[in-house]
């Protein structure tokens, strides 16, 4: 067994994977906006995105119930499907001083825009 790592500062090596990346971190500064997060706040923001990556479908669902679940990343990462907070219908403030339930909004509206415009842009509708 042969292991290859792609190399220091070189992501263009590894096409497919880093396309993903490099579009989850625009879609998700697009979402951040003017937003100043602390570390905390900022740390559960990256969490809920990477559940929301890792519950992307790997293959096509299929039409056939007995069929089961669609096989996500999430699977290979914990054996089960990543289960992301639920999405909360809020606009995103650009005050800094803010109250908690604000700060929370703030946050939830982030994960929102994100999952909105990732959705849009990497799920296929049901044909």
């Amino acid at each position: 067994m042969e292991f290859v790592f792609i190399p220091p500062r070189a992501p263009h090596f590894g096409v497919l994977c880093e396309a993903a990346v490099k579009s989850a971190k625009g879609l998700l500064l697009k979402a951040m906006g003017s937003a100043i997060l602390p570390q905390d706040e900022g740390a559960t923001v990256l969490v809920e995105v990477e559940a929301v990556l890792n519950s992307r479908p790997m293959v096509a669902a299929s039409s056939n119930p007995n069929d089961g679940e669609v096989p996500t990343p999430g699977h290979f990462l914990i054996g089960a499907t990543l289960m992301p907070l639920p999405i909360v219908s809020t606009e995103p403030v650009d005050d800094v001083k803010l109250t908690c339930l604000k700060r929370w909004q703030l946050t939830s509206s982030i994960k929102r825009r994100f999952w909105i415009d990732w959705s849009r842009d990497n799920l296929q509708p049901p044909a």
